[in-house]
């Protein structure tokens, strides 16, 4: 199954059955909450660690990274980043930018959050990407809620000019190749689970809606978990506006979720 199979683009459409949903959002909350105290189980130090490992098979893995890879592989490719917050236990993916960034011609795009979703109107969260070129001096510190702050990019350059936006639409504008998701929860087969606010779900299914008017190839989805957030098959709770992933790194294993998620892994060859 492809990865385009995995968006069902349900904002805006009939609610479902009130009760159904009420259902499900208890059982995320549940699912949530068992997964956090896993993770704070984890010392800082395991969590460093099984972290600097899943950047390192990702590294390993896309072939622009990759020890000789050619100048078609390495040069103009696109990724959407995200920035981890300590305090949420995500896994820590400054490596994976800045790995991005030393590579020729690279776009490098993190998230800048918005706003919550409306349910009066069935307004979906907004979240953009915004593009950096240097992590230490392009992003600032914003409060997300209460004793939680993320780094985020500043709204414009350092000479004044607006920062060029992931979803800027002009005759120049190229697809992403990755896009890589932070999650509460995983499982084999590429489902996800966020942390309630539907930012990852509604932006992956409007830029893959902008992929179907453009016709590109869609960028491969990424996810990043310990192993403390993969669940079994088919447990997790998910609802139709659930985005599921292509890939997932874990410290010690690569999933491959979707057709074309095989064919990243298996175009790997470990370098003589």
């Amino acid at each position: 199954m492809g990865s385009s199979s995995r968006f069902a683009d349900a904002w805006g459409r009939s609610r479902p059955n009130p009760a159904v949903e009420a259902e499900l959002r208890e059982k995320k909350k549940a699912t949530r909450k068992e997964v956090k105290e896993a993770l704070r189980e984890m010392s800082a130090e395991r969590r460093a660690e099984d972290g600097a490992a899943i950047a390192s098979r990702l590294l390993a893995t896309l072939p622009c990274f990759r020890v000789g890879a050619s100048d078609d592989e390495r040069e103009d490719k696109r990724f959407a980043l995200y920035v981890p917050c300590e305090k949420l236990m995500e896994v820590d993916a400054t490596p994976i930018i800045d790995a991005a960034l030393r590579l020729p011609y690279s776009r490098v795009y993190v998230p800048v959050v918005d706003g919550a979703a409306n349910a009066e109107d069935d307004t979906p969260p907004r979240m953009r990407f915004l593009r950096v070129t240097d992590r230490a001096k392009d992003l600032v510190a914003k409060e997300l809620f209460k004793g939680v702050e993320i780094l985020e990019p500043t709204e414009t350059t350092a000479d004044g000019a607006p920062r060029e936006d992931v979803m800027h639409d002009d005759d120049e504008d190229v697809p992403l190749d990755y896009i890589v998701v932070p999650g509460m929860a995983f499982t084999p087969n590429g489902d996800r689970l966020g942390r309630g606010g539907g930012f990852y779900d509604a932006f992956l299914t409007a830029y893959d809606r902008r992929c179907k008017e453009k016709q590109w190839t869609t960028p491969t989805l990424i996810g990043l978990s310990f192993t403390e957030q993969i669940l079994l098959q088919g447990t997790l709770p998910v609802g139709a506006r659930d985005v599921g992933m292509d890939v997932i790194f874990t410290p010690n294993s690569t999933a491959t979720c979707t057709s074309k998620g095989i064919r990243l892994v298996t175009s790997f060859k470990d370098p003589e």
